[in-house]
């Protein structure tokens, strides 16, 4: 179930850059973290862009819009998560490390890509 959540995000999060991109940017698209976050934080996720431009792009969300579902189904909605922001960025899961989770009890969660 984790992958199919995985893969699924990533077909939405694809979808959402091209949205964001506008008409005119051929597919692939990527958009930045600056983009991305700015998109997350307008949709309810109080997302934010905390790294400093040097390393890994740091992006930390402070509310969880699928909050209930992430206390149950934990895998599933993290992994939705994981591969909407990888599609947003067009990166791969491998460049995508989570240390903190919202569902884990952390006070937010954080996502770093290697971009």
């Amino acid at each position: 179930a984790a992958a199919a959540a995985t893969a699924l995000g990533r077909t939405y999060g694809e979808e959402m850059a091209v949205a964001i991109a506008g008409e005119g940017v051929p597919p692939p698209v990527r958009l930045s973290a600056r983009a991305v976050v700015d998109w997350m934080d307008s949709a309810g996720y109080g997302a934010k862009l905390t790294s400093n431009g040097e390393g890994p792009a740091v992006i930390e969300i402070h509310n969880c819009v699928y909050r209930e579902l992430s206390l149950s189904s934990p895998d599933i909605v993290c992994s939705l998560d994981k591969g909407m922001l990888c599609g947003m960025l067009g990166v791969d899961a491998q460049a995508h490390t989570q240390t903190h989770s919202l569902s884990a009890g952390d006070t937010f969660c954080r996502h770093e890509f290697r971009l």
